[in-house]
């Protein structure tokens, strides 16, 4: 911003290249990479209006020899600039015109990845020492479980048994039950007509008795008057 220009909150910077002759791997006549800086300090980076990431931008340089710090053009003074240089900083210009900084940067992030994959892998280690003890428990609660469920299905196969003989043992008994049943009911039935019969018989014996009765008072009577009827002569 400026006095008579308020601050952006955004900046882009564009940057074209011929690949007409294919230098850059990749299948565009033209390469268009751009820079977005927001005021947020967050940076986007676009390769042919495609968002990518910085990295993937690098290699792209490194591929085609265009890496930071690679000149196409020596000029006047910048071989003396080069031997000023740090060893380590000149090797790593001379890497970068022998055109293997990529291959380095790919070395460094294999090895990352590989320090990554080892704390993965330890991480996994204390994991599963952590869980074994658990597991183990839970193996002793299936194993418990299977168990359990042999038994109950043990248990429920000889109740089934059991209820199926108590059942059948029941209607057998029931069924004699019956039976007995019946044969009492004649038995009484047929006593109640004995009963009947000889009650019959007792008032037809009581009625004969009462009749004989009348007629023995009738004979006495008879007896009498004839016995005064002799004393009178």
């Amino acid at each position: 911003g400026s006095n008579g220009r308020a601050r952006m909150g955004m900046a882009e910077v564009t940057m074209t290249l011929d690949n007409s002759d294919n230098r850059l791997p990749i299948a565009f006549a033209e390469v268009v990479i751009a820079r977005r800086a927001y005021r947020s300090g967050e940076n986007e980076y676009f390769l042919n209006g495609q968002r990518v990431r910085l990295r993937d931008i690098q290699d792209l340089l490194d591929r085609s020899g265009l890496g930071r710090r690679t000149h196409l053009v020596i000029g006047q003074g910048l071989i003396d600039q080069a031997l000023a240089l740090r060893p380590e900083d000149r090797r790593e210009l001379f890497e970068e015109a022998a055109g293997i900084t990529l291959y380095r940067h790919k070395r460094r992030q294999t090895l990352e990845r590989l320090e990554q994959t080892a704390a993965n892998l330890s991480r996994v280690r204390d994991i599963i020492a952590e869980i074994t003890p658990r597991l183990r428990q839970l193996e002793r609660q299936a194993e418990r479980a299977r168990h359990y469920e042999e038994t109950a299905a043990q248990l429920r196969a000889l109740l089934l048994v059991w209820y199926g003989h108590t059942w059948h043992l029941g209607l057998s008994r029931l069924s004699d039950a019956h039976a007995a049943a019946r044969h009492w009911q004649e038995t009484i039935g047929r006593t109640e007509a004995q009963i009947e019969a000889q009650q019959a018989a007792l008032v037809s014996l009581r009625e004969r008795q009462t009749v004989l009765r009348r007629q023995l008072y009738e004979w006495r009577r008879q007896l009498e008057r004839e016995q005064s009827e002799h004393t009178a002569l």
